[in-house]
C-alpha cells in the first residue's frame, strides 16, 4: 500500500481529509505509468529506474518507432510484480491531436489473474 498518486498529478485527500491509499491493481497501473514515463538517471537512489518513453518527443509517428516504443514498454512493465508474464500485455497507441499520443495498455493481473488497462497521454 502506498500514498495515491498517478504521475504527474497531486496527492488525493479522501473525504475526511486524510490522504488516500492505493494498492492492488491500481497501485499496479499507478507503478506501471511511473516506470515508463521517468527518465533513466533521474531517480538518484536507483538511476537504471525508468523506460523514459518521453525521450521520442519530437520523433516521426512510424511503424518502426511505434514497435520499438512497444518493445521499451513490455520490458519494463514485466519489472512491475502486478504484472502478469502470460499472456503478453497488448500496447495500442491512439494520436490524440495537439501532440499527444494516447497509450493504452492491456495486461493480466498477476495479482488477481483478471485483465486490467492502464491509458495514459505521451506528448510528442
Amino acid at each position: 500500500m502506498q500514498l495515491q498518486q498517478f504521475f504527474g498529478n497531486d496527492l488525493i485527500l479522501n473525504s475526511q481529509g486524510d490522504l488516500m491509499v492505493s494498492d492492488g491493481d491500481e497501485l499496479t497501473n499507478e507503478l506501471i505509468v511511473r516506470r515508463l514515463l521517468t527518465n533513466p538517471g533521474t531517480y538518484i537512489w536507483h538511476p537504471k529506474y525508468g523506460a523514459g518513453i518521453g525521450r521520442f518527443i519530437g520523433e516521426a509517428l512510424s511503424s518502426s518507432n511505434f514497435d520499438y516504443i512497444k518493445t521499451i514498454i513490455i520490458s519494463n512493465i514485466f519489472m512491475e510484480s502486478g504484472v502478469s508474464q502470460f499472456p503478453s500485455p497488448q500496447i495500442d497507441f491512439t494520436p490524440l491531436g495537439n501532440n499527444i499520443l494516447q497509450c493504452d495498455i492491456f495486461y493480466t493481473s498477476a495479482l488477481t489473474k483478471n485483465p486490467v488497462s492502464v491509458s495514459f497521454p505521451v506528448n510528442y
